[in-house]
């Protein structure tokens, strides 16, 4: 396969999938669906395919879109930026602090949602994720 944005969030993707059903390092899950999820997103809007953001977006008008991102990125940005203060290390420590797996699942189902427009996983994971999420969201 030839090296591209969207050959890296297929990586990115598996990756974060393959750890999670493995009960392995959380932070490792989301930062790699994070970039993943981005790098699809931009890919979206370069094929003019409305990206999953857009129906969140919708969904809360009155929220300004930097504050939706910011949510998207919350922990994402907490894991891969030290903070230019102590102070703002602190900050970014006491969401971290609340950080767990779930904040996982529901990121890489948003992903997958993500990646309809596009051939960059294997269809019998993300309907094995999916179902996964189904069962685990009914529990």
């Amino acid at each position: 396969m030839v090296p591209s944005p969207l050959f890296a969030a297929r990586s990115q993707l598996l990756t974060a999938i393959d750890l999670f059903f493995n009960d392995a390092d959380p932070g490792s899950v989301h930062a790699l669906a994070g970039n993943a999820r981005e790098i699809l997103e931009s890919s979206c809007r370069l094929a003019a395919v409305e990206p999953v953001t857009e129906l969140v977006l919708r969904d809360h008008p009155n929220k300004p879109k930097k504050d939706i991102y910011a949510a998207l990125n919350l922990y994402r940005n907490c894991f891969k930026h030290v903070g230019k203060t102590w102070e703002e290390r602190r900050g970014q420590q006491a969401i971290l602090n609340q950080f767990d797996d779930t904040k996982n699942e529901y990121l890489l189902m948003f992903v997958l949602r993500t990646t309809s427009g596009f051939e960059v996983h294997p269809r019998s994971l993300c309907r094995c994720f999916m179902l996964g999420f189904v069962r685990l969201m009914s529990n």
